[in-house]
């Protein structure tokens, strides 16, 4: 890394860390050389639109183009600490290992560890195929009614029944030979013809699956969550009336970012959009760190961070990359 690249990476990390414009005599005590070297560097680097700033005596700021280099070339993904570890692994121990249930946890673990709004994306493609289901009995008055798809997603419920059931294979064996490898809308128009001609206690078992059904068909279309308003209100860049209406509006325009999610289904891995990248008009002020999801080579959902594009970068790609792996291995 040559003397410029240092100066850039020393205004970029100050200025994520006190979002105040940094001056030369800062980078000059840090680097150890005299202000007048670093006042001539800073000017190539506002030169070349790496660095801006905002009044003519002030201190330089880093443009998109500045953070971008950064990201690209000079950062350095920050490693998730032991600590944080065992924090992760006790979060998911307790959880159901449904996949958008994960997602969406991951989604407000990181945006509690970041400062910054988590989002998630759940995502499960159309024309969703019955595979089977599984009933499992827990006791004498509770059932747990499975529902597994073709793309190994899996929607659960526990059923609490008036009196005591016992589950037969007969009636296990006559869900699966009559309902897979059908639409679930289907299996649901199905199962509620089938309803009158049951007894008592497995009416309540086909209600609680066409329950389960509806839930699954609600969710064919993406679903997303974003926690965390507080956090980016708090930012020093957000401070003002017009930049928290703007925050605001960011929440209310959430279905806007389907369209930025739907463009990285097919491209697995992360993806950093630093303001102007963004598609959409609404989040050109603010950076997206996300992922996609995949599950059997299918995309499953996503999650990330929305913050300022005064972001620190190397610690929130160092915290997503962790949890990628950690869904992967749940999934």
């Amino acid at each position: 890394m040559d003397r410029h690249e240092n100066v850039l990476s020393s205004v970029i990390q100050e200025y994520v860390q006190s979002a105040v414009p940094v001056s030369s005599q800062t980078i000059a005590q840090e680097m150890n050389v005299s202000s007048a070297t670093i006042r001539h560097i800073l000017t190539n680097l506002e030169e070349d639109g790496y660095l801006t700033h905002p009044h003519v005596s002030a201190g330089r700021i880093p443009t998109h183009q500045g953070y971008r280099f950064y990201v690209n070339r000079l950062m350095k993904v920050k490693k998730v600490t032991w600590h944080e570890q065992q924090l992760f692994k006790r979060e998911y121990e307790n959880l159901k290992r449904e996949a958008e249930v994960l997602i969406r946890h991951t989604s407000r673990i990181i945006s509690i560890m970041t400062h910054l709004s988590g989002i998630a994306v759940f995502h499960i493609a159309k024309n969703l195929i019955l595979d089977h289901f599984e009933l499992v009995q827990i006791d004498p008055k509770k059932i747990m009614v499975i529902l597994i798809l073709k793309n190994d997603w899996v929607k659960e419920e526990l059923i609490r029944l008036e009196e005591p059931f016992l589950l037969k294979d007969d009636f296990r064996n006559w869900l699966n030979n009559r309902f897979s490898n059908l639409a679930l809308d289907q299996v649901k128009s199905q199962i509620l013809s089938e309803i009158d001609n049951q007894g008592r206690q497995k009416l309540k078992l086909l209600q609680t699956i066409v329950e389960l059904l509806n839930q699954s068909l609600i969710i064919n279309d993406d679903e997303i969550w974003m926690s965390g308003t507080a956090n980016l209100i708090n930012q020093p860049e957000f401070k003002n009336e017009h930049w928290m209406e703007q925050v605001v509006r960011i929440f209310d325009q959430k279905e806007k970012l389907k369209t930025i999610f739907e463009t990285q289904w097919s491209h697995p891995g992360l993806k950093v959009q630093i303001g102007p990248e963004n598609p959409e008009n609404e989040f050109q002020n603010f950076s997206l760190v996300h992922v996609p999801c995949h599950f059997h080579g299918q995309a499953v959902g996503a999650f990330g961070v929305l913050g300022p594009i005064r972001m620190n970068y190397d610690r929130v790609i160092g915290l997503i990359e962790h949890c990628t792996n950690l869904l992967e291995h749940f999934f």
